[in-house]
């Protein structure tokens, strides 16, 4: 395999993003499409929330993000590695300057002499077989992947500092539902005690009333721990001041983000063309090409010219002499015996490529899974809404019909706490499937591209 040509570039499919999300993407999605009435725009997406506190830590945790400015630095990087293989396919110049003394003998007395040179220097390496092209196309595809890296991790950000947010709205929505169960429970367990004080009930039925209520408060603390945990990510994520943190959370506490519908296209290879991070890989799978290109020009013939032209100036034994110095001619290597350097070269490129090109697929079709499972999030949870919306609403509406028994003395203090908290277990299942779907929302949001562009180079910190 050593000593294998190495394929053309034209031998070698490498698809664009557009073309090669079409080939390999399914013709359409199989779960049901989650969007009605007026769809958002991904761009503008998080201001639809109606909750300004989430743009803003949005903003904040992408201006704190360790990734994000990794990502910004290896985009320097890149732009370093085009610049230099951009230069080399361009004749370089530079000035150089000397000063020479010491003995010299021409067969005779030795004598000190001293020579001056001042020197322009130029050389320029012919691109004969498109090497250096070929390296100056796989550094740019790189920018461009490390362009789109970075949105990546943008979009990445964004999408977790929503999940986390959203996450602790819904804890504390949980916990003002566990607290008011906590208070059932505390009322039951009341009248279980007066029952057993009067002889209406055995002493077991008080004990176990107070378990409830003990075990109750051990679910409300698991709760509030959950809830801390999830400032304590906000915190981590955005490097706020905690106590500030906590004081602009506090005025929205239990409100859970609403986000509005945004469409998605039908077509699957349009929706995969926009995400960045299979622009990334694309691109990837671009550079990994042009460096087999460029490792098979290294086994050919390389050809440069050099010149260079200054002044000289000699001094010797009382004899100055003073001129022009100049060269001008081509340079033409051939390579001939390497130990096998070129070819293992050539075999680590094309080993590359196709880690690129399986990287990649791998890539379109973890996509493909992403929309797809968000999706089917969305859809279960709308379903389920639907029956459970009606589920809480009979039992709202069975909580007041006790109420309005037990006003008239046909319904017991027990039957109330009792009917209050199945209403109270149907309002956190409701909750629990909110939650759910905001979740899917912003996986969808992710999964769908975030709303970036494909415009790698444009790229703002």
């Amino acid at each position: 395999m050593g000593g294998a040509p190495a394929p053309s570039p034209e031998s070698v499919s490498v698809p664009s993003a557009q073309t090669a999300a079409a080939r390999d993407a399914p013709a359409g999605w199989q779960a049901p499409l989650a969007h009605d009435g007026e769809p958002a725009s991904l761009e503008r997406w998080w201001a639809q929330f109606g909750d300004p506190v989430l743009s803003t830590l949005i903003a904040e945790a992408q201006a704190a993000s360790p990734g994000l400015a990794q990502a910004g630095a290896r985009i320097a990087e890149a732009r370093e590695l085009l610049a230099r293989s951009g230069a080399a396919a361009v004749p370089a110049l530079d000035v150089s300057a000397a000063r020479l003394r010491g003995p010299v003998s021409f067969g005779g007395a030795p004598f000190v002499r001293t020579q001056d040179t001042a020197l322009l220097q130029s050389s320029w390496e012919i691109d004969l077989f498109g090497g250096l092209d070929a390296a100056r196309r796989g550094d740019a595809a790189r920018l461009q992947a490390r362009a789109a890296a970075w949105h990546e991790a943008r979009v990445s950000i964004a999408a977790e500092t929503a999940g986390r947010y959203a996450t602790l709205r819904a804890c504390e929505a949980q916990m003002a539902l566990e607290r008011a169960e906590l208070a059932s429970r505390e009322a039951s367990a009341r009248l279980a005690a007066r029952a057993v004080t009067v002889g209406l009930q055995a002493p077991a039925a008080s004990d176990l009333a107070q378990a409830l209520v003990a075990e109750q408060g051990a679910r409300l603390q698991a709760r509030s721990a959950q809830c801390e945990l999830s400032i304590k990510a906000l915190v981590a994520l955005t490097g706020a001041d905690e106590p500030a943190l906590r004081a602009r959370l506090a005025p929205g506490s239990a409100r859970l983000p609403a986000p509005a519908a945004f469409a998605v296209d039908r077509v699957p290879a349009r929706v995969l063309a926009q995400r960045p991070d299979i622009a990334a890989a694309e691109r990837e799978l671009v550079g990994a090409q042009a460096d087999l290109d460029a490792a098979a020009a290294r086994s050919l013939p390389r050809l440069a010219i050099s010149g260079a032209i200054g002044p000289l100036r000699f001094d010797a034994a009382g004899v100055s002499l003073s001129g022009t110095t100049w060269s001008l001619g081509p340079t033409l290597s051939v390579p001939l015996f390497d130990a096998g350097v070129r070819a293992a070269s050539r075999d680590s490129a094309r080993a590359r490529l196709d880690a690129a090109q399986a990287a990649w697929a791998g890539r379109v079709r973890d996509a493909v899974r992403e929309v797809e499972e968000a999706l089917l999030r969305l859809e279960a949870a709308a379903r389920q809404t639907e029956r459970t919306d009606v589920a809480a609403a009979a039992y709202r509406r069975s909580l007041g019909s006790v109420q309005a028994r037990r006003v008239a003395g046909f319904a017991s203090d027990v039957d109330l706490e009792e009917a209050r908290r199945i209403a109270l277990a149907a309002e956190s299942a409701l909750l629990a499937l909110a939650h759910e779907r905001v979740q899917a929302w912003i996986a969808l949001y992710r999964a769908a591209g975030g709303g970036w562009s494909p415009q790698p180079q444009d790229v703002r910190r």
